[in-house]
């Protein structure tokens, strides 16, 4: 059961399930975060329908870590900004943040290699604030108009297969270096390939799930009773079959027996007549010599009288 728990464990971290945002109790929660112009936290799983699918066409998102100090200041600034009566809505724009140490998947899409980053977005583009994040480069910045700005790029596509393989990998290859550095530390002159181990990961989790899913639907109690009665149906259709050839074999086995019989009968019958055919003629054989021979003596006979006379 230890493994079940972690191959499950790790196939949910390696496959995070995207939830749709459009429950009652994430809007009402959103509503709440709107009325008191806070940071709305953005992750993996809402990202899209917030930022992609929302109500909103422009957003100015800052990724962070949580034991960063400019971080912190950069949420310190745009807090205070955010505090000035309704900011957001006289320039249109959302404030929302992202961890980016727990939202991996994210900060693969935008491949963010530093913190803090500040990124505006608008419908299908995207501008990063290339100066420190001080109060005032911030305004200038959220004023600035995507038309004058020369660093416009495209907003990056959610690449999930790559995202998913590089994450695999990557997990594989610590999980390999661990294990070497334990050998390392037993003095054994031994080295995993990493390769032939996710090969051979690989396989054991094609076995392991199949055996686990095969078993599932044998004896899952959650069955219905349609499905049941087919495979109850299957089960007597195919043995119905296999009764069938096994009566269609037996029946062509007595006929080959019998035929084999009767091609037995008449091959001796056929030796029987040519016994009885070689008998008579050698009976006919020993006849007409017999009648030779009495014509001989009879002969023989005739020239002993006349010699007399």
């Amino acid at each position: 059961m230890n493994i079940i728990f972690i191959q499950i464990f790790f196939f949910l971290w390696l496959f995070p399930i995207e939830l749709n945002e459009n429950s009652n109790s994430n809007h009402d929660n959103v509503i709440k975060k709107e009325q008191k112009s806070e940071l709305i936290n953005l992750t993996d799983r809402n990202f899209n329908s917030f930022v992609i699918n929302g109500k909103y066409n422009r957003w100015l998102i800052l990724f962070y870590i949580e034991s960063c100090y400019h971080c912190e200041r950069a949420l310190h600034i745009l807090n205070k900004i955010l505090d000035r009566n309704k900011f957001e809505a006289k320039n249109n724009i959302k404030f929302g943040k992202i961890d980016v140490s727990i939202n991996t998947q994210i900060n693969f899409r935008f491949n963010i290699s530093q913190v803090p980053e500040i990124i505006m977005i608008e419908n299908d583009t995207m501008i990063e604030l290339d100066l420190y994040p001080n109060e005032k480069n911030l305004l200038n910045f959220i004023e600035s108009n995507f038309s004058n700005s020369l660093n416009i790029f495209p907003l990056p596509k959610n690449d999930l297969l790559k995202y998913y393989y590089l994450s695999l990998n990557n997990s594989l290859s610590l999980f390999v270096n661990n294990i070497n550095d334990i050998l390392k530390s037993y003095n054994i002159n031994y080295t995993i390939n990493p390769f032939i181990f996710i090969m051979l990961y690989i396989i054991f989790c094609i076995i392991f799930w199949f055996i686990i899913i095969k078993g599932y639907i044998k004896y899952c109690p959650h069955q219905t009773k349609e499905i049941r009665n087919n495979t109850i149906q299957t089960k007597k259709n195919n043995e119905n079959k296999n009764k069938n050839n096994i009566k269609k074999e037996n029946q062509n086995n007595l006929k080959a027996k019998e035929e084999k019989q009767n091609n037995s009968i008449d091959k001796e019958e056929k030796q029987n007549n040519s016994i009885d055919k070689e008998e008579k003629q050698n009976n006919s054989i020993d006849n007409e010599e017999n009648q030779n021979n009495s014509r001989k003596k009879k002969y023989l006979r005739k020239n002993k009288k006349h010699k007399k006379h």
